[in-house]
C-alpha cells in the first residue's frame, strides 16, 4: 500500500527547525549530514576535519548505528565545500565515492524510504549519475537514486537489467528526492516504487520484487571502483527501513527544505488559530495592553505564533504599525495601511495579501518573512528585507532615496509595473541573495540603482509586443518526449509562465513561421528544411516547438478541428482551452489514442490523421505544436478547419486566407546601461528578451560566479573588473563583458556554460599571472587581439579567433591545453567575413599541450597560421576542412592527428610527433590517402602510427609515402592499405585493436606477409579484434613461420 501523499503548498521559512525530526521518526538506518562538520573527516581514522576544498575520507552516520562511509584512495575522495548551500557545507563528488562493504540492514525486498538532497548536478557524459546506491548491479539487486541521467538530466531509479524509472527532469538547482519501496504493494509478488521530487508526486512504478544484495552501500556513485558517479554536491542522505506516513513525510520534507533552502511543496506543521481583525484605529500592533486594537478575541489578544498554532490577521481600515517583532499565520490588508516599524520583523507563516487601495510600507531596517501572496505596491522608507519561500507578485516597488531592497528566501518576488511604476533611483541598491527577483522592463526597472548579486537570480523581462500572422518557431537539441514535449503546466520546452522556450536547457535557435519552407505553412519534409530555418542545427536528435496564439472572432466561434497528417518521429498539438495561459494535461502524457480522444488541453499526440474537435468561443488561445526527431526521416504537417472553412487547410500564418488567426509575442530589448552590477557569490542574471540586454559595469568579488542567460542577441556590459582570485562566467547566452580589467591582481577568468563569452574590446590586464580558463562553451576573441599576451588555458571548451578589419590578424598569446579542447578560426560574433588569415602565437608564445587533444579547425574561408611552438605530452588534431599552416620548425607534441581533408602546410617538415600520428577518416570523407613520409625527420623515427580511433568511422587510410618510423602501427577502426616494407616499415609492430566486433580493424595488402606474433618490433599482436584482407593482388599471410597457432 502506498503510504504518503503531500499537500502542494510551498515550504515555510518562519517556523522553528528541529534536527530531532530525523531521529523522532522510527526506523532510521542511515543519516549522513554534510552540514555537520563533526561528522566529516580528512582521514579514515577520524583524527582531523578538512578545510574548505579539502579531501574527505570519512563521513560519519548520525543514526547512532555506526554505518559510516569511507574512501581510502585519495584520488577518489570527494571535497568539502563550506557554506555551499544555504550557508551550510556540502560534499562535492566528481565520479568519486564514499562507501561501506556491507549493508545497513535493508536487503532483499524489504520496505525502505530513501531521501537525498543534492545540488549542482551537471552532465558529465555518463548515462547515470548516482547520489546513493545500495546493492549490486545484477537484475533487481540494486536500489538507488540517479540524480542526472545522460544529456537530458533525468531523475529516477535504475534497476539495472530491469530498466530505469524516469520521474522528473534533472536540474543543477538544489533538489530533494524521496523514494519509497513497498515490497508487497504491487500485484502478485510485485512491489511499488513511489517518487517525490521537491515534494511533488512524480510517479509510482510497479516492479518485480527486489533482491537487494548485501555487499555494498555507496554515496556518489555505484559500484567500486567509481562507476556512473554524480558530478555535483551531496548535502544529506537519510534512509529508513519502512514507508513513512504522510505526516512523517511532510515533516521531514519541510525540515530539510528549511535547512537547505529548497523550493519544495512541503507545508509547515503550523496550523491556523484565531482570526483577528484590526479595529480601524491609528495605533500600534505592539505589546499587550488593556486594548490590543484587535477584534475577534479577548480584549488583550493580538495575532501571534505560539507553538504550532498561528493566528490570521485582517486589516480593513485605519493605520496599523508593527511596533515590535510580530508574527501571524496570514496578513490580509483590505483597506487602510500597514507599516512595519523601523528595525522590526513581521513574520508570516503563509501569505501577505494587500488589496487595491490599501497600503503596505516597510520602515528603515525592517524585515518581512513570509510565504507569498500579492499586492499593488510596496513602499520602503529605508533599507528593508523581503524573505519568502513562495511566490509574491506586486505591481511596483517604491524606495526612499538611499534605501537598499534585499530579496532573501528561495521564493520568487515579481514587480510587473502593471498598475504603477517602480520608483527606484541611482542612490538605491537592489540586492538578491536567494530565490528570484523578477521585474518587467519597459525601461530600466530599477532606475539606475546598483544591482548587488549575492546568490539567487535577478530576472528582467523586456516589453512584450505581438507579431501578427506568424508563429514563433523554437528548436532544441534534445530527443526526449516525456521531458521536452510534455507541456503540462507549461513545462517541457514551453518552460514557464509566461513561456520562456529560449531559456530551456537544450535550446538551439529560433525562427518565425509565416509561409513555411515551401510556401505551405507548417509543413516540413526533411531535416534540411528544419535546419534551413536556423532553429535546428543537426540532422538527428532534435525537437521543435511552434508557439503562439490562435484568435477566434465571434463569427468563427464553434467547433474547430485539428490534426497532424505527418509526423516523423512524433508530433503533438496543445490548445489552452480555458485561456488561463497554461497548458493542462488530463491523465498520463502520451498517445491520445485515435478518433476524437483528447487528454485535456493535449488535443493530439502521436495520433496521425485523426481529426480532433474542440469547441472554441470567441477569444485568444495559447497554441502549440511539438515535434521530435530521433533518427532517419523527419517531417511534420499540421492542418485545421474552422467553422467558416469548407475543408481543412495546413496551418499557414502567411496565407491571406488565414489573416488575423495566428500571432506570437516577441520581447523587446532591455536597456539598463546605468545600472552597475556587483557579484559577491554564485548568482544568475536572467535577461528575457528576443533582442539585446545592456547593463553598466560588472564587478566580481573574489572567487564569485555569475550565470548569464536569456537574451537571444546577447548581454552586454560596459566593462568587467575582477578582484583578487578572479571569478567565473557561466554563459548560457552570448555575453560581452566589455573592457576586462584584472585591477592589477593575478586573476583566473573562468568560462563555463554552453554560450559564448565574446571579448571585442582591448582589455586592461596588467598582472602576468592573470589568465583565462575556458572549461565549457566558447571564448571568442575578436581582432585586433583584445587581450594581448594573456594566457588562455583550455580545459574542455573552445577558443575561437575571429578577425577584424585586417586581412591577416595576429593573436600573439600563449595557449595552454589542459584537457580535450577546441581551437577554431572563422567568422564569429563581431568578426568579419573571410577570406582572412589568423596568426596565433610567435617565437615567444606557443601552444603547450599538457593534457588531452586540441582539435583545430577553420571555417568561413579563414586560414590559421600557428607561428608559435607546439609541444607537450598531449595531442593536436587537425579536423576535416581545416586550412592550417605550421610556420616554424621544431614543434614536438606527443601526438598529431589528421582527418581526411585537413590541409596542413608544414605538417611533417615543421611538426613532428614524439609519440604517435593518428590518421582518422571521417563519415563525410571516409577514404584518406596520406602520401607524406613518416619517419623522415629524426623526431618522427620512433613515432607510432594509429589508424582510426575508438569512436571514428570505418574508413580507409591509404599510405603512399616511403615510411621509416619504428613505433607500432595500431589499427583501431576501419582499414589500413599499405605495402609491407614500403609504406609499412618491417620494424613496426602491427596491433589490431578494434573494441567492436561489428566494426573491423583490417590491414589491406598483397603479396607475402611474414611475421611472428608478439609485442616486439616487427611482430603482430591483437589487443582486440582485427585481421587481414587482400587488396591489389593475392595475399599470403604466414605467422610464426607457418607453425600451428593455438
Amino acid at each position: 500500500m502506498r503510504m504518503s501523499a503531500i499537500l502542494t503548498v510551498a515550504a515555510i521559512l518562519c517556523a522553528p527547525l528541529h534536527a530531532d525530526t530525523v531521529t523522532d521518526i522510527a526506523g532510521l538506518r542511515l543519516w549522513l549530514d554534510a552540514g555537520d562538520l563533526n561528522t566529516i573527516w580528512s582521514d579514515t581514522g577520524g583524527t582531523s576535519h578538512p578545510g574548505d576544498g579539502g579531501a574527505v575520507a570519512r563521513w560519519d552516520d548520525k543514526s547512532g548505528l555506526g554505518f559510516n562511509v569511507t574512501q581510502s584512495n585519495s584520488g577518489n575522495q570527494p571535497t568539502y565545500q563550506s557554506a555551499a548551500l544555504n550557508g551550510q557545507s556540502t560534499l562535492y563528488f566528481d565520479n568519486d565515492n564514499l562507501g561501506r562493504a556491507n549493508d545497513i540492514g535493508i536487503t532483499g525486498n524489504a520496505d525502505r524510504t530513501v531521501i537525498t538532497v543534492w545540488t549542482g548536478a551537471t552532465n558529465n557524459g555518463m548515462n547515470y549519475q548516482h547520489s546513493f546506491h545500495m546493492g549490486n548491479s545484477a537484475t533487481d539487486e540494486a536500489y538507488g537514486h540517479s540524480v542526472y541521467r545522460g544529456s537530458n538530466g533525468l531523475i529516477g531509479n535504475h534497476y539495472w537489467s530491469s530498466g530505469f524509472d524516469t520521474t522528473a527532469a534533472g536540474s543543477s538547482a538544489p533538489t530533494m528526492a524521496v523514494s519509497m519501496w513497498d515490497g508487497d504493494g504491487g500485484s502478485g509478488a510485485n512491489g511499488l516504487d513511489s517518487w517525490w521530487v521537491g515534494g511533488s508526486d512524480v510517479g509510482t512504478y510497479e516492479r518485480a520484487a527486489l533482491s537487494t544484495a548485501s555487499n555494498s552501500l555507496l554515496i556518489g556513485s555505484r559500484l567500486a571502483p567509481q562507476t556512473e558517479g554524480i558530478r555535483g554536491s551531496v548535502a544529506e542522505v537519510i534512509v529508513y527501513d519502512r514507508l513513512l506516513t504522510p505526516t512523517e513525510h511532510n515533516e521531514i520534507g519541510w525540515y530539510l527544505s528549511q535547512k537547505w533552502g529548497l523550493a519544495t511543496t512541503y507545508v509547515s506543521p503550523i496550523v491556523p488559530g484565531a482570526t483577528l481583525t484590526w479595529d480601524g484605529s491609528v495605533n500600534n500592533w505592539g505589546t499587550l495592553d488593556p486594548n490590543s486594537h484587535w477584534t475577534g478575541g479577548s480584549p488583550t489578544q493580538i495575532p501571534q505564533i505560539s507553538g504550532n498554532v498561528a493566528d490570521d490577521a485582517i486589516v480593513n481600515a485605519g493605520a496599523m504599525t508593527v511596533a515590535a517583532n510580530r508574527g501571524a499565520n496570514t496578513l490580509t490588508v483590505n483597506g487602510g495601511s500597514v507599516t512595519v516599524g523601523a528595525g522590526n520583523t513581521l513574520q508570516l507563516v503563509r501569505d501577505l495579501n494587500v488589496s487595491t487601495g490599501a497600503a503596505f510600507t516597510l520602515g528603515a531596517g525592517s524585515r518581512l518573512e513570509f510565504q507569498g501572496g500579492s499586492a499593488v505596491g510596496i513602499a520602503a522608507t529605508g533599507d528593508t528585507t523581503f524573505k519568502n519561500n513562495g511566490t509574491f507578485s506586486a505591481s511596483h516597488l517604491v524606495l526612499a532615496p538611499g534605501a537598499t531592497f534585499t530579496k532573501e528566501g528561495v521564493g520568487k518576488v515579481s514587480f510587473d509595473q502593471s498598475a504603477g511604476s517602480n520608483v527606484i533611483g541611482a542612490t538605491n541598491t537592489v540586492r538578491v541573495t536567494q530565490g528570484e527577483l523578477w521585474m518587467q522592463a519597459a525601461s530600466n526597472p530599477i532606475g539606475g540603482a546598483g544591482l548587488d548579486l549575492n546568490g539567487g537570480t535577478f530576472t528582467v523581462q523586456g516589453a512584450i509586443a505581438s507579431v501578427g500572422d506568424a508563429l514563433g518557431h523554437h528548436g532544441f537539441h534534445v530527443n526526449s518526449d516525456s521531458v521536452a514535449l510534455n507541456l503540462n503546466n507549461n513545462g517541457g520546452v514551453v518552460n514557464g509562465n509566461p513561456p520562456s522556450p529560449k531559456t530551456y536547457a537544450n535550446y538551439y535557435g529560433s525562427a518565425v513561421l509565416t509561409s513555411g519552407p515551401d510556401g505551405n505553412g507548417l509543413e516540413f519534409d526533411d531535416d534540411s528544411e528544419f535546419i534551413a530555418t536556423g532553429a535546428i542545427g543537426q540532422v538527428d536528435n532534435y525537437s521543435n516547438l511552434w508557439l503562439g496564439k490562435l484568435h477566434v472572432d465571434a463569427g468563427q466561434a464553434g467547433n474547430w478541428t485539428f490534426r497532424h497528417t505527418r509526423s516523423d518521429d512524433i508530433a503533438g498539438i496543445w490548445i489552452d482551452l480555458d485561456r488561463d495561459g497554461v497548458f493542462e494535461l488530463t491523465g498520463s502524457f502520451g498517445d491520445t489514442g485515435g478518433g476524437n480522444n483528447q487528454k485535456g488541453e493535449l488535443i493530439s499526440y502521436e495520433d496521425d490523421n485523426d481529426w480532433k474537435t474542440v469547441s472554441l468561443a470567441a477569444g485568444d488561445y495559447l497554441f502549440a505544436v511539438t515535434h521530435r526527431e530521433g533518427g532517419g526521416g523527419s517531417n511534420i504537417e499540421v492542418q485545421f478547419q474552422s467553422p467558416a472553412m469548407s475543408s481543412g487547410a495546413i496551418v499557414n500564418p502567411g496565407s491571406a486566407s488565414q489573416a488575423g488567426l495566428w500571432s506570437f509575442e516577441q520581447i523587446g530589448a532591455i536597456a539598463m546601461g546605468d545600472t552597475d552590477v556587483t557579484v559577491h557569490a554564485g548568482s544568475t542574471l536572467n535577461m528575457l528578451t528576443d533582442q539585446t540586454a545592456s547593463l553598466g559595469a560588472l564587478s566580481f568579488a573574489t572567487n564569485s560566479a555569475l550565470t548569464t542567460r536569456g537574451a537571444v542577441a546577447g548581454i552586454f556590459f560596459t566593462g568587467t573588473t575582477f578582484s583578487a582570485g578572479g571569478g567565473r562566467f557561466t554563459t548560457l547566452c552570448d555575453t560581452n563583458p566589455g573592457v576586462i580589467s584584472d585591477g592589477g591582481n593575478g586573476v583566473t577568468i573562468a568560462k563555463n556554460g554552453s554560450g559564448r563569452l565574446i571579448v571585442d574590446q582591448a582589455a586592461s590586464i596588467s598582472n602576468a599571472a592573470s589568465f583565462f580558463d575556458v572549461q565549457e562553451g566558447t571564448l571568442v576573441l575578436v581582432g585586433p587581439n583584445p587581450i594581448g599576451s594573456t594566457v588562455v588555458r583550455t580545459s574542455g571548451g573552445t577558443l575561437a579567433l575571429t578577425a577584424g578589419a585586417a586581412a591577416s590578424e595576429p593573436f600573439d598569446l600563449p595557449v595552454q591545453v589542459a584537457a580535450d579542447s577546441n581551437l577554431t578560426a572563422g567568422q564569429h560574433a563581431g568578426g568579419q567575413a573571410g577570406p582572412k588569415t589568423v596568426v596565433l602565437g610567435s617565437g615567444a608564445n606557443g601552444i603547450s599541450l599538457t593534457g588531452g587533444w586540441l582539435r583545430v579547425s577553420t571555417t568561413d574561408s579563414y586560414a590559421l597560421t600557428i607561428a608559435g611552438s607546439i609541444s607537450g605530452s598531449g595531442g593536436i588534431q587537425f579536423l576535416d576542412g581545416s586550412n592550417v599552416t605550421i610556420s616554424t620548425a621544431g614543434n614536438f607534441p606527443a601526438r598529431v592527428g589528421v582527418q581526411t581533408t585537413a590541409n596542413v602546410t608544414g605538417l611533417l617538415t615543421n611538426l613532428q610527433a614524439t609519440g604517435g600520428y593518428y590518421l582518422d577518416p571521417t563519415s563525410a570523407n571516409p577514404t584518406f590517402t596520406f602520401n607524406q613520409a613518416l619517419g623522415s625527420n629524426g623526431a618522427d623515427s620512433g613515432a607510432e602510427l594509429h589508424i582510426g580511433n575508438d569512436d571514428t568511422v570505418e574508413g580507409l587510410v591509404v599510405l603512399g609515402g616511403a615510411n621509416t618510423y619504428s613505433g607500432k602501427t595500431r589499427i583501431a577502426r576501419g582499414a589500413l592499405q599499405a605495402t609491407e616494407g614500403v609504406n609499412l616499415p618491417t620494424g613496426s609492430r602491427i596491433e589490431f585493436d578494434s573494441n567492436n566486433r561489428d566494426q573491423a580493424a583490417v590491414l589491406l595488402t598483397n603479396g607475402t606477409f611474414t611475421r611472428n606474433i608478439g609485442t616486439g618490433a616487427g611482430e603482430v599482436s591483437w589487443s582486440n579484434s582485427g585481421g587481414f584482407a587482400a587488396r591489389g593482388g593475392d595475399l599470403a599471410v604466414t605467422l610464426e613461420g607457418g607453425a600451428q597457432l593455438s
